[in-house]
């Protein structure tokens, strides 16, 4: 089997040089409110979207140019796969219309107990609530996306902290424009690490857990170790390997299993550079690499 020049080159030849790709590029834009709302100051907006991600923080940022429209009212986004291919996707601009809200308060509640500590940090300029930074801010526009993306940041903070059942809801109080957001959060159990088994790795990769028995069960740990075995297999050949995680809990315990399917080995048979010029650096290490 051959492999291409640019996964040599990226992965193997010039390791300290970082590859940009854009994964899931936007290739479309679609509005799903009043008509009213003029098109062409939307677009003026949201178009230097297309072809980049759309990440959290873009869309925030479009979040505050959209409030320039008039009557453009609550904000929400909402991302699809597009259709004809599994990489594009296509962003749902969501709008009301209506008047706009203010947030007057925010509430965590904790298995039934109120936090007291959700509170403004001059430095962030964001909400706390513990270690997480909140999106929605008190005296501030209301808009579904940043309650939403409040909500999934709550749940990441404490599964990372061994509650891995935790269940997330908010509810909402309007009156008179303004609003109050309450996130209710039920823990559930805090898992601790039982059990750690390897299947199907092939034994030239040698792997050095960094999870170990008794430790927390912590959903970035447990992401971070299957990342690692996946750099783990690249590094040996295996650039199409596939790493799946099976969890078997009981008590307050849980059993992790990684099943590894290495796929073919990849061996580099030739390489070949075309253009004007190789440039010292290339040719350099091309010769080290023979």
């Amino acid at each position: 089997m051959t492999i291409s020049v640019l996964y040599i080159l990226s992965t193997l030849l010039i390791p300290t040089i970082a590859v940009s790709t854009v994964t899931h590029p936007i290739v479309a834009i679609e509005y799903d409110g009043p008509k009213a709302i003029e098109r062409k100051e939307l677009n003026a907006i949201m178009r230097p979207l297309l072809g980049n991600e759309a990440t959290p923080d873009a869309l925030c940022d479009r979040i505050v140019a959209l409030q320039s429209v008039p009557g453009i009212g609550t904000i929400d986004f909402r991302i699809e796969v597009n259709p004809g291919s599994q990489q594009a996707r296509k962003l749902i601009v969501k709008f009301d219309g209506g008047p706009s809200i203010f947030v007057d308060k925010i509430d965590v509640q904790v298995d039934g107990k109120t936090l007291s500590n959700v509170k403004r940090n001059a430095s962030w300029r964001r909400y706390r609530a513990h270690d997480v930074k909140l999106r929605l801010k008190i005296g501030h526009r209301f808009h579904p996306y940043l309650e939403r993306l409040d909500l999934l940041a709550l749940e990441a903070y404490y599964s990372q902290l061994g509650h891995l059942d935790i269940e997330v809801k908010t509810r909402t109080n309007r009156s008179n424009g303004l609003i109050t957001t309450i996130f209710d959060l039920s823990l559930g159990p805090k898992y601790r690490l039982g059990a750690l088994r390897f299947k199907g790795l092939p034994q030239s990769v040698t792997v050095v857990p960094q999870i170990f028995h008794g430790g927390v069960a912590s959903s970035i740990a447990i992401g971070a170790e299957q990342r690692a075995l996946r750099r783990a297999l690249c590094r040996n050949g295996y650039a199409d390997s596939k790493v799946a995680i099976q969890q078997d809990k009981y008590g307050r315990q849980m059993d992790l299993a990684f099943w590894v399917e290495p796929g073919p080995k990849w061996i580099v048979e030739r390489i070949r550079l075309t253009g004007h010029s190789l440039s010292p650096d290339v040719a350099g290490l091309l010769r080290v690499k023979k």
